[in-house]
């Protein structure tokens, strides 16, 4: 049986497509906000290296939220074009929901596994969590796009 295109940008997939957009916003925002709120990226840079001064800790969490912000707002880029495509009944809407659920998995992943130079890992557990949310309602939404006529 072949997809039916109605189901692509149906009103429940499109529902989902915008909650994780929403996650990913949110996820964005709060690693934005973390230095001057629960500061969870700076208390897992100086819990790896002591010895820092608070300086080297602002730098080095500094750059923990450039680089998420840029995930964050690469996420967000990529669920609007998803969702423009599956408003559209486009198949590629599925296939390029695919690949950024992939990848958005394989960066949590990295994120939530990959030990800095003291041998801790280098990203704050909760930020590769968060990340993972997006990518969880990512996957229902390919599989509500993803059934069959």
């Amino acid at each position: 049986m072949r997809q039916s295109l109605s189901e692509i940008g149906s009103p429940g997939v499109l529902r989902l497509l915008w909650a994780g957009l929403l996650a990913t916003a949110l996820t964005t925002l709060y690693a934005v906000v973390d230095p001057l709120t629960t500061r969870l990226l700076a208390a897992q840079v100086e819990a790896g290296y002591p010895s820092y001064t608070p300086e080297e800790v602002g730098t080095a969490a500094g750059a923990y939220v450039a680089i998420l912000a840029a995930i964050g707002v690469l996420g967000i880029a990529g669920w609007v074009v998803t969702i423009l495509l599956a408003r559209a009944g486009k198949r590629a809407a599925v296939w390029l929901g695919v690949v950024l659920c992939a990848v958005g998995v394989l960066v949590a992943l990295t994120g939530l596994a990959t030990p800095d130079t003291s041998g801790t890992i280098g990203l704050a557990p909760v930020f590769g969590w968060l990340l993972l949310a997006p990518c969880a309602i990512g996957a229902f939404a390919l599989a509500a796009m993803w059934r069959r006529a």
